[in-house]
């Protein structure tokens, strides 16, 4: 029981304490003596026979009344309040356990007079809450956004805080909040759901209008090079709604005919365009269909797409196939090359 003495006003006072609480302990003790002796021989009173248990009662009664009193002058500032309740629980331990009880509180005084305590424990304090600075949410870093999640995907935090966290996460991409939005469409806080609602709602407005516009432009008999043009950015547009996670069900499956369709017309105008067969490669990934993703994928390098951008998909598609020596090599290749924080702690894992 490392604890500090009561607040005293100068030395004299401390030293004045700390003499009252060695003579409540010695007194304690002597008491507590005397009710063991008063039950092993019981004294014959001029007053006539008194019950010996009656008589060891009130002695032990003194005797953790006494030491209750030391005990407490020497518990952490903390613990000596409520005053009473603080009391009446040490005196209750002397009194309800004898002997064993009285032992361990006296030894508790002694330990706290040789050895007491230098920390200051009881300076503890409250601060407000901070105000969500609403200018600084363009500068929240994407890394901090599994936090933030976090907070959106905890029911029983308080409504602001998940307000503040869903608008804070409105400057991350649709890839990492996607799911999170989605799943907020169901919940119970209807702030929280019509936000979610408003938050995917644009961005995949945001996508469709321009599709939309594309197919408007769309024509037979324009350029051949226009509509090469026109089908690889709808193809590119359809690939960024399954991406972004901005259609589910049927409404992915459409998406994902699509991204073929218009890359295959793109493709048959002019087949030298890496970068849609890298395209057509991810969305083959993303159906499970490794082995025409590793085709496409040879294609867009046999086209001059850089191998190293390519790493990370190659990657991932002898994950699926289970060729874990041909992940390990890939990723090794990659070495620092990973941007993204996830992507480079992927590659040290593999490099173990």
């Amino acid at each position: 029981m490392n604890a500090t003495l009561a607040p005293a006003t100068g030395t004299g006072s401390l030293a004045l304490t700390v003499t009252g609480v060695l003579v409540t302990a010695v007194l304690g003790v002597v008491f507590q003596l005397l009710a063991l002796l008063h039950l092993v021989h019981p004294v014959q009173h001029r007053f006539g026979s008194i019950d010996p248990l009656l008589v060891a009662v009130v002695l032990q009664a003194i005797t953790a009344a006494l030491i209750a009193t030391g005990v407490r002058w020497v518990l952490p500032a903390q613990y000596r309040k409520p005053v009473l309740m603080t009391w009446l629980l040490l005196f209750s331990f002397c009194m309800f356990v004898p002997v064993i009880g009285s032992l361990v509180c006296v030894a508790g005084i002694v330990w706290s007079l040789v050895w007491p305590s230098a920390a200051d424990v009881s300076a503890w304090t409250s601060v407000k809450l901070p105000n969500f600075a609403v200018y600084l949410v363009s500068r929240i870093a994407h890394g901090s956004g599994a936090r933030l999640q976090a907070k959106l995907a905890n029911p029983r935090l308080a409504i602001d805080d998940r307000v503040t966290a869903l608008v804070a996460i409105q400057s991350m991409p649709t890839r990492t909040t996607g799911g999170v939005l989605r799943d907020l469409l169901g919940d119970p806080v209807e702030d929280v759901r019509l936000l979610a609602y408003g938050m995917l709602d644009a961005a995949e407005k945001k996508i469709t209008q321009r599709i939309y516009d594309l197919l408007g432009k769309l024509n037979e008999d324009a350029p051949q090079a226009e509509v090469e043009e026109t089908c690889r950015v709808l193809a590119e547009l359809y690939w960024e709604l399954i991406y972004q996670n901005l259609v589910q069900g049927e409404m992915r499956t459409f998406a994902a005919q699509q991204v073929e369709k218009y890359a295959q017309r793109a493709l048959a105008i002019d087949d030298s365009n890496a970068a849609l067969w890298v395209t057509r490669g991810r969305l083959a990934l993303s159906l499970g269909q490794v082995d025409i993703a590793d085709e496409y994928f040879e294609k867009a390098l046999s086209r001059g797409f850089p191998g190293d951008r390519l790493l990370p998909w190659i990657a991932e598609s002898a994950y699926l196939r289970g060729d874990y020596r041909a992940v390990k090599t890939a990723l090794a290749a990659l070495g620092e090359g990973a941007s993204l924080p996830a992507l480079r702690a992927i590659a040290q894992y593999w490099s173990k």
